[in-house]
Order: C-alpha cells, then sequence, then structure tokens
C-alpha cells in the first residue's frame, strides 16, 4: 500500500495581540513556532548545522533552506548514502544527517528570482536535471554579455537586455500550459529528489501585475501536481518596493483569502525595513503583518513564513510569521558588491546589537570586555581563547554561535508570549539594538 502524504496540521498555542506560538506537525515532524531556518549555501556550513543539531538542545532551529541549485552538492551525496547499515544492520548516521532528515523542515528553494538579478546563473547550467528552459537563459545571458563587453557598451544595455529577456522567459511560460506545466513538475520532482520536506513552487520575481497573475498561476498548477506527494507551500517574491504598490498588496491580500495553502512563504528581496528613509515601507510591512495575523485567527490551520528575513528575524518571529529563514552572515552576504572581495573569516553575530561584527571588531569588544566573550551561549563558553582560532575553527565557532542566538532569541520570544509580555520584551531588546527603527514594525 502506498504511503498516504504528509500535510502540515497547525495547533495554537498562545497568543499574545498579534504575537502567537504554535505546534506545526508534518507526519512525524514537529516545530515550536516561531521557528528559525537557516539558509545554507555549502556543504561545509551544512555539516557545522549538523553538528550543532546532533551536539545540542535546539528547539525553535527547525530546519534549513538550500537553494536548488547548491542541493546536490550539499546533500545529495549524503541522501545516496543514508540507506547504508553497518555489521549489524543498523543504520549508519556519523553526522546526524539521517535523523535530520526525518525530525526537520528541509526546504529547497528554486530561486528564480536569479533570472533577474542574474545571480548565479552559471549554476544552472552546471547542475543536473534542471529544465532546459533554465539552462538556455543563462547560456544567452553569458553570450549576451560577451557581445555587449566586445562592442564596449555601458551596463544599462546588458541590464535592458536583462529585463526584456526576463519578461520574454516568463511570458512563454504564461502563454504555454503544457511547457508550464513541465516545467513545474520537473522543479517539484528535483526537489523531492534533493530531500525537500515542503515543495516551494517555482515562481518569478514579480516585477509587474502579469508576473502576480502567473505567480498565481504557478502555486495553483503547484498544489494540483503535488497533491499526491506531500506539502507544497505557496510562494511569492517580491522587490521591496513592492510594497509602496497598494494595488498588488491589495491583490496579494485578496490572493491569501481565497488560497488553500497551509504553508505560505514570502520572500522580499533585499528588505532592510531598518534603514531610515524606509518609513513607508515599514507602515506597510506592519499592515502586511497584521493582515496574515488576521488570516491566522480566522483560518487557524494557516501557517506563514518570510524567507530571506535579514535584519526582521528578530522583529517580526510569532508576528504574522511562523517560520522565518536567513544566512549564517544575516543574508548579508547578498548585499555584497560583487566587484567586492568577500572576507573568509566570517562574522560574529552580536545577540544585543542584533548585527553581526568582523572578526577585528569582535576582538575589539572581547579585549574591552576583559578578554571575555559577551555571550553566555554554550559555544561562547567552551571557546577559551577566540584569538588563537584558525579560519576553519573561527567559521565554526561563529555559525555554531549564530544557530545558538537565534534559538535563544526565539525561545525567549514564544516564553514572552506565553507569560503576556512579548509586545514590552521584543521593543526593550530592539531599543538596545542598532535595529530601532523596526520597532515601529511592532507598535
Amino acid at each position: 500500500m502506498s504511503q498516504l502524504p504528509e500535510h502540515l496540521v497547525v495547533e495554537p498555542v498562545y497568543r499574545e495581540g498579534m504575537a502567537k506560538t504554535c505546534r506545526v506537525r508534518l507526519g512525524g515532524r514537529q516545530f515550536l513556532t516561531p521557528s528559525f531556518v537557516i539558509r545554507i549555501d555549502s556543504a561545509a556550513k551544512f555539516a557545522i548545522y549538523l553538528k550543532s543539531k546532533k551536539s545540542h538542545l535546539l528547539p525553535h532551529i527547525c530546519g534549513y533552506v538550500i537553494r536548488l541549485t547548491d542541493a546536490q552538492q550539499i546533500s545529495g551525496r549524503r541522501i545516496r548514502e543514508s540507506n547504508q547499515v553497518d555489521l549489524h544492520g543498523h543504520f549508519v548516521d556519523h553526522d546526524g544527517f539521517l535523523k535530520s532528515s526525518v525530525s526537520d523542515l528541509t526546504l529547497i528553494d528554486p530561486a528564480l528570482e536569479n533570472l533577474y538579478y542574474v545571480a548565479h546563473l552559471s549554476d544552472f547550467v552546471l547542475s543536473q536535471r534542471i529544465p532546459v528552459e533554465l539552462v538556455e537563459y543563462a547560456m544567452a545571458y553569458d553570450e549576451a554579455k560577451r557581445k555587449l563587453a566586445e562592442r564596449k557598451t555601458d551596463k544599462g544595455n546588458l541590464r535592458t537586455w536583462i529585463e526584456a529577456s526576463h519578461r520574454e522567459f516568463w511570458g512563454r511560460l504564461q502563454r504555454n500550459e503544457r511547457r508550464r506545466a513541465r516545467f513545474i513538475r520537473d522543479i517539484l520532482i528535483r526537489e523531492r529528489e534533493l530531500g525537500a520536506t515542503v515543495l516551494i513552487p517555482p515562481v518569478p520575481l514579480i516585477t509587474s501585475h502579469e508576473l502576480f497573475e502567473l505567480t498565481k498561476t504557478i502555486n495553483d498548477t503547484s498544489s494540483e501536481i503535488s497533491r499526491l506527494v506531500g506539502e507544497c507551500a505557496h510562494a511569492f517574491t517580491f522587490r521591496v518596493d513592492a510594497l509602496r504598490d497598494s494595488g498588488l498588496m491589495d491583490d496579494f491580500m485578496e490572493c491569501i483569502d481565497g488560497a488553500k495553502a497551509r504553508l505560505t512563504i514570502l520572500k522580499f528581496k533585499y528588505m532592510n525595513l531598518n534603514e531610515e528613509d524606509r518609513i513607508v515601507e515599514r507602515d506597510k510591512f506592519r499592515e502586511l503583518m497584521q493582515e496574515l495575523d488576521l488570516k491566522s485567527r480566522m483560518d487557524s490551520n494557516r501557517t506563514f513564513m518570510l524567507h530571506e528575513a535579514g535584519n526582521q528575524t528578530f522583529a517580526c518571529a510569532g508576528r504574522g510569521f511562523d517560520f522565518l529563514s536567513t544566512s549564517f552572515s544575516v543574508d548579508r552576504e547578498d548585499r555584497i558588491n560583487k566587484k567586492k572581495e568577500r572576507n573568509p573569516w566570517g562574522k560574529w553575530y552580536d545577540p544585543r546589537t542584533q548585527i553581526p561584527y568582523s572578526r577585528e571588531d569582535f576582538l575589539k569588544v572581547y579585549r574591552n570586555n576583559g578578554m571575555r566573550i559577551p555571550c553566555d551561549c554554550p559555544e561562547c563558553l567552551s571557546t577559551m581563547n577566540p584569538e588563537s582560532l584558525g579560519l576553519e575553527e573561527w567559521n565554526g565557532y561563529v555559525k555554531c554561535h549564530y544557530l545558538h542566538s537565534r534559538n535563544r532569541d526565539y525561545t525567549e520570544v514564544a516564553d514572552a508570549i506565553q507569560k503576556g509580555n512579548a509586545t514590552a520584551g521584543t521593543i526593550d531588546r530592539l531599543k538596545d539594538s542598532m535595529l530601532k527603527n523596526l520597532i515601529e514594525l511592532i507598535r
């Protein structure tokens, strides 16, 4: 007999104003919200995640999300080897991957906004079993870039090519129902092969109302295709300036009203609502959080995720959003100028200021604090001399520390919601941080 597909079941636990905690079940998996999902882009970072989860109790670190084009080299080998047994017939699980595969939330993100931002396009060409449309797009971009470079044409013309090609790529899928269905099917199958526990539809970056309508179609088709396979989220990827488009946001909320998806994943690319000039966006995002909270009150079996949450990761925890994700660098690598060489030494996340410090700045704080690390998480307490750590040890340390910090943050939020003082507690934390403007999201 075939196994029945697993679906999310959401059980509200506590609520205080707009803040709430839930118990979310997916088959044998159980997640306590607010839950943090770490973005992983390398095998080394994945190993650090597995080590931390295996060695420590981190109840509010519920899983990880990997970009589709990274997943094969990060988890593909582990999936192939997960059926190995020892001489006694027991499954081999040296690094905790097998346990993770049956207990964690695993998301494989198609990340097709990169067709617009042209980041990681070459990865589509190098990846296995990727739809031919994506490979052809990446190769056409490389050819256009080469030709424009030969003509010594300015970058504005390349941007024009990207804008036009992006519209045409999605326009062809919009016009051809059979081709669109095949494209969606192939990506969802690949996600499942790579271990996804909840599927994410391959939606475009919404740059127009036409692409919003296409996103709705892709979400509905994905739900239908995956109906007998398992849980499929609905996904929406916006630019941050979409918050200023009242018509688009109204259409989005109307779409949410009629959606049957139990998990809706929102992504606002490069969003930093702490910036001084984002007054309008902060106001609109607070309204969005209130609307999502209302939806969850009307239908308790609804849950929402803010993907690539960046600086908003603490302020939005449990407020409108049950799941939130960032990378180990709080998504800051996405905003780095490509011409600038990335520092190989990872940054240390400061729980008080809620921003990451470079190694040099961390060591200044460490020395000014009497040679003591200003954090008492298990990883910091076991690190006696951070100055002596080599590159690999340092990067392992700061990433484990980040997971502990997020787990503590979300545990604190959940406890405060239970006690009825979450709003005051979060505002106090933000007042002491470098993210004071985010208080406007809560008041």
